[in-house]
């Protein structure tokens, strides 16, 4: 099979994957975004990222001119980032798969089939155009998956999906956080000092805990700086902890399990990278 008869054939089951989800709001076509073939997860070899909108009014196929173009300074969706508003998936669910995106999410737990909280401005102004909402779909693997593209380019928005899968796999689920582990919230300091010693780091707070078995995983938010971050990795953080190292984040808008599920991949796929790049062990 060729790539492009490939990618005909993972749009083709991305297309009846989002109308078994959608519905009537499905897309009636999608834009190929890039193919992924590092598989850092066994489960998911070849993945295909594709983009498409929801919310977006029915264009005539035979005469889309008869719509006029869509022109985002003029038909912004009013819940888009330029119109200072937010966008929430927890709001419609149906705009993220019922439940945050996820293939069949009745069978997944609830902290990660939902998206809690808003995903603020990240979206994308230019993509807010006549009254949509931009998506990724990931398909090729055992999971498909649809969720907001919350203004992550395509890299970033696979690490998203590889992390989501991985916290199925693993059945990472939401604690509560009065089980939060002692000495966690002083280990955000502990680890951003050891990693630039003399950095000011005030306002360290848990936003959200979770765990698997016997790990347990935080997402903070601190002021570092005099700059909003927030600190994500297993407890305690420390370089060490092979569990998932920790790492800082810009993203303040970003829903606390989504945060998560990025950084999960974004480790996932650079462990992955370094043992492809490693010398085979001689037989």
């Amino acid at each position: 099979m060729t790539v492009v008869d490939e990618i005909a054939t993972l749009r083709a089951a991305a297309l009846a994957y989002l109308a078994a989800q959608l519905g009537p709001r499905a897309p009636a076509d999608l834009d190929f975004i890039r193919l992924f073939d590092e598989a850092p997860l066994d489960s998911e070899p070849r993945i295909a990222l594709f983009r498409f909108m929801i919310g977006a009014p029915p264009r005539d196929a035979a005469n889309p001119a008869a719509h006029g173009p869509a022109d985002s300074s003029t038909h912004v969706a009013p819940n888009c980032p330029a119109r200072g508003a937010t966008y929430s998936p927890a709001k419609d669910a149906s705009e993220s798969g019922s439940a945050g995106g996820l293939h069949n999410t009745s069978q997944y737990p609830a902290e990660v089939a939902s998206e809690r909280g808003s995903a603020g401005g990240a979206l994308s102004n230019s993509l807010c155009a006549a009254g949509a909402i931009p998506h990724y779909v990931a398909v090729g693997g055992e999971f498909p998956n649809y969720f907001p593209a919350y203004g992550l380019d395509a890299d970033e928005a696979f690490s998203l999906y590889i992390g989501t899968v991985f916290m199925l796999e693993m059945s990472v689920t939401r604690a509560d956080p009065d089980v939060e582990p002692p000495g966690a919230a002083a280990s955000v300091f502990g680890f951003a000092v050891r990693q630039a010693p003399g950095i000011r780091v005030e306002r360290v707070e848990l936003e959200a805990l979770f765990r698997t078995e016997d790990v347990y995983f935080g997402v903070y938010s601190a002021i570092v700086q005099d700059r909003p971050m927030r600190c994500v990795g297993a407890l305690p953080f420390d370089i060490a902890n092979q569990s998932a190292t920790p790492g800082f984040y810009d993203r303040i808008d970003l829903p606390a399990p989504v945060l998560l599920r990025l950084h999960f991949g974004k480790l996932i796929r650079q462990e992955a990278a370094a043992d492809r790049s490693s010398p085979a062990d001689p037989a």
